[in-house]
């Protein structure tokens, strides 16, 4: 029966130095990343301690060496993975245990596949080696633990071992073993792979004012990936109302490309064209996120008015309205709240009772004399995009305001 141990990469160095024998790795990495399930372990106690490993962000996607009638020496190939299970860039190899003597063999998996187990002959020593591969899926995980290769490396010698494969559908993420003048001993090490995927879509500023100059008033959408990719990956980018923002010349999407460079990160302008609601959505390897742009129109700089980017269905939130010319609060003036949407709104805890404003029409709010201004809420009756206008005299501003069924959490991440 084969064996695992919840183990760290620290706690097995430690005891190969206690041992008299150096672990090393050419793809150095923190004894605090790497919460690896390890396998049992076949051959003899022959040789000196080896780890060869992938990067926490890479799996173990074949074993490469040379072999005759033992395993005389052997790498693994690892290659980054994104959060779908595709392969990001080319496959890489980690250091070398063995001698570069015998037959060069090598034993990758298909494209999307990891090491999932292994199997073989062994006494004293590796005598033969097989590789089973499982598909990738989300997140860092295999979707099956698959089928073993075709190919064989090394002779028939020895007992059958094995199969030795990874637990939990974690894929292989590292060799390990003892080795000298052949391999004496191997095992697998898995974990879950950090894997390359959107992390967060900002935009800013929202809301963005609209201006009848081109280019005078602009919004930037930042995309940022959670690694710095192996090679250089596009994002596609879409705005769901180009009417309102559009990117770089009036396009509806856009597909940057992120660079193996840099910070793993790209933006891109986008023109505000008309007052209203998109949202822009970044999407790779089938994960998405979204976030709202609102556009705002301010025709001059004497009124005031603020309200959220966001509401909900049937739940007051506060606006608020101020003149900016102190000059006109001297006597009683009235706020009117043009609805443009097909969707009615209301304004509650009047005075003079509940306003209701239907679709298309304007009501009217009455601030005494003497104040600049007056705070009060709005209750939108149904989901989508409202934009109220507020008129005061021959002063004007225009506010969408996204209303939702419920809250989006922040930083939703949908496939």
């Amino acid at each position: 029966m084969k064996k695992h141990w919840n183990e760290c990469a620290s706690a097995f160095q430690s005891a190969a130095r206690r041992a008299g024998v150096v672990a090393v790795s050419l793809l150095a990495v923190p004894a605090t990343t790497l919460a690896l399930d390890y396998t049992s372990t076949a051959g003899g106690g022959g040789g000196t301690s080896f780890t060869a490993s992938c990067g926490s962000d890479q799996a173990l996607v074949g074993i490469k060496g040379y072999a005759g009638s033992f395993i005389d020496g052997l790498q693994g190939v690892c290659v980054q993975v994104s959060h779908d299970g595709s392969w990001v860039g080319s496959t890489v190899t980690t250091s070398f245990a063995g001698k570069s003597s015998g037959t060069s063999f090598s034993l990758i998996c298909p494209t999307g596949h990891a090491v999932s187990g292994i199997k073989g002959r062994a006494g004293s020593y590796i005598d033969q080696l097989r590789v089973r591969c499982g598909r990738l899926g989300p997140n860092g995980m295999l979707a099956s633990y698959g089928d073993y290769l075709s190919g064989t490396a090394g002779g028939g010698g020895g007992n059958a071992f094995g199969p030795f494969d990874c637990s939990s559908s974690q894929p292989a993420r590292l060799l390990r073993g003892k080795a000298g003048s052949w391999i004496d001993s191997l095992g697998l090490g898995c974990a879950a792979v950090n894997t390359l995927r959107l992390s967060d879509l900002t935009i800013s500023p929202v809301p963005v004012r609209w201006s009848s100059t081109p280019g005078a008033s602009r919004a930037t959408a930042k995309v940022q990936m959670s690694l710095l990719p192996k090679a250089d990956v596009a994002v596609n980018l879409t705005s769901s109302d180009p009417t309102v923002a559009a990117f770089t010349g009036g396009r509806a999407t856009a597909s940057p490309t992120i660079r193996t460079y840099g910070d793993g990160s790209v933006s891109l302008t986008l023109d505000p064209l008309k007052f209203g609601c998109s949202s822009i959505t970044a999407a790779y390897q089938g994960a998405s996120l979204t976030r709202d742009l609102l556009v705002y129109q301010d025709d001059d700089w004497e009124l005031d008015f603020e309200a959220p980017a966001t509401a909900i269905v049937g739940q007051p939130f506060d606006v608020s309205v101020r003149r900016l010319d102190p000059g006109g609060t001297t006597a009683g003036w009235t706020i009117s709240l043009q609805n443009y949407d097909n969707i009615a709104m209301s304004v509650p805890g009047l005075a003079t009772g509940t306003l209701n404003i239907p679709a298309g029409q304007a009501g009217n709010v009455t601030v005494p004399a003497g104040s600049d201004g007056a705070r009060f809420q709005l209750i939108v009756a149904a989901a989508g995009c409202v934009r109220i206008k507020v008129i005061v005299g021959e002063y004007r501003v225009i506010r969408p305001v996204r209303v939702r069924l419920q809250p989006l959490p922040i930083g939703t991440i949908t496939r």
